[in-house]
């Protein structure tokens, strides 16, 4: 995010300074696009480890948290020590319980890391939700399976070995925390219908009504005329304000409104509003019958 952020400082002063348009770029080097299949960052989990050094486990709902330090959700983490065979630890094995954290370095470290599922996610990348972290000296990051949704269930676990424990791995354990990276797709929803879709749509239904009389077929079709109209009219006022002499535009436009409005006869419209509610009441009607 950093790198576009500078590069999209750049293209502004290129702007600024050169007082033209940006030549158009492709989806690689344009800053602005994102790419909505791409993964994005929703936020973190920190899981403290401090407790292996005890040799002791823990379950816990751990926050997750964007940049910003918002909440973004909450995913369900459980660690659990393991013997060298990686079976559990009971209460009988009292030779893997540890008084002082000092007795791990030179012995061998065991555990269960899972990750069971996440709570919250926004809804607005809850497609494709994985987690990803690296423990300790890990140059790989180790990655969860893809589930969608805003409460995903991830299942999943790894065993993690470390043989012999260092001064330096005891240090990690007691002062650094284990940072999980939860990551989704953007869900694109569906953008609504403009107006002009919803009227062709009302018209399309009202004209298959066999009650629509002839006098409400000529209002429809007058204001059907002006609604058409209406994107040529958006077209001349935003050309009219990327022109500086946009005298001839504006004319144009007047002219339209002017021509136009007169189709907009109000007892025209009432009689369609009534007619499409009369037509729904009569539908109904045979419907019951």
């Amino acid at each position: 995010f950093i790198n576009r952020k500078y590069k999209m400082q750049e293209v502004y002063q290129d702007f600024i300074q050169g007082g033209e348009e940006v030549e158009e770029m492709n989806k690689e080097n344009d800053p602005f696009y994102e790419d909505l299949d791409s993964h994005v960052l929703i936020g973190h989990s920190h899981v403290h480890l401090k407790c292996l050094t005890y040799m002791i486990g823990f379950e816990e709902s751990i926050m997750i948290t964007n940049y910003e330090a918002h909440e973004r959700g909450f995913i369900q983490v459980e660690i659990e020590p393991l013997k060298e065979d990686e079976t559990a630890i009971t209460d009988h094995d009292d030779d893997y319980f540890i008084d002082d954290p000092k007795e791990l370095v030179g012995r061998s470290l065991t555990y269960n890391l899972k990750i069971i599922s996440a709570k919250g996610i926004p809804a607005i990348s809850a497609r494709d939700v994985y987690c990803k972290f690296k423990v300790y000296l890990d140059k790989e990051y180790t990655a969860t399976p893809k589930i969608s949704g805003s409460h995903p269930e991830f299942n999943f676990s790894k065993v993690i070995r470390h043989n012999p424990v260092t001064q330096q791995l005891l240090d990690y354990l007691n002062s650094e925390a284990l940072v999980i990276e939860i990551w989704g797709k953007q869900v694109v929803k569906e953008r609504p219908k403009s107006a002009k879709d919803r009227w062709s749509s009302t018209m399309k239904k009202m004209f298959l009504n066999p009650y629509l009389s002839t006098e409400i077929r000529i209002a429809v079709n007058s204001v059907e005329a002006l609604m058409q109209r209406m994107s040529e009219i958006e077209d001349l006022v935003l050309e009219a304000e990327r022109n500086e002499d946009n005298t001839v535009n504006v004319n144009e436009l007047c002219r339209i409104v002017n021509v136009e409005s007169s189709l907009c006869d109000m007892t025209l419209v009432r009689k369609l509003i009534d007619a499409h509610k009369s037509s729904e009441a009569s539908g109904n009607s045979c419907n019951t019958q």
